[in-house]
């Protein structure tokens, strides 16, 4: 593990202690998250990859139990949605192609974008409801 990643994975733990580390291509299970309203289930387990080059930007979530639209009794599959999608973690899964508008990481992690604020993005891309 890069120290870079070493440290992500650090703020990581200080917001959700609970997470569960892969080291084989760095991948991270949080525990059940809240879902915002709208979506066919209250929470779920969210996971997602580090990527190990500070330059590259992160891309994509996956959730645990597979997430549709729900509006007016009927369920629909959002948009830039993949299920089911392949993760080193048992169950069934779906991914959001998902990434932040900006990606400016800094030389000293928690000076620039990090993999909090990634994660911290996932609820903005929950709320958009399509």
């Amino acid at each position: 593990m890069s120290a870079r990643v070493g440290y992500e994975l650090a703020l990581l733990r200080r917001q959700w202690p609970d997470l569960e580390y892969l080291a084989a291509d760095h991948w991270v299970r949080l525990p059940p998250q809240p879902v915002p309203s709208g979506w066919s289930h209250d929470a779920a387990e969210i996971c997602f990859r580090i990527p190990a080059d500070v330059a590259t930007q992160p891309y994509g979530f996956y959730v645990k139990p597979i997430l549709l639209l729900a509006s007016n009794g009927t369920l629909r599959t959002p948009t830039n949605y993949t299920s089911p999608a392949t993760t080193p973690f048992d169950g069934e899964w779906a991914m959001f192609s998902w990434s932040p508008l900006t990606w400016r990481p800094h030389a000293e992690v928690a000076r620039g974008d990090n993999m909090v604020h990634f994660v911290r993005s996932f609820r903005d891309r929950l709320e958009l409801y399509e």
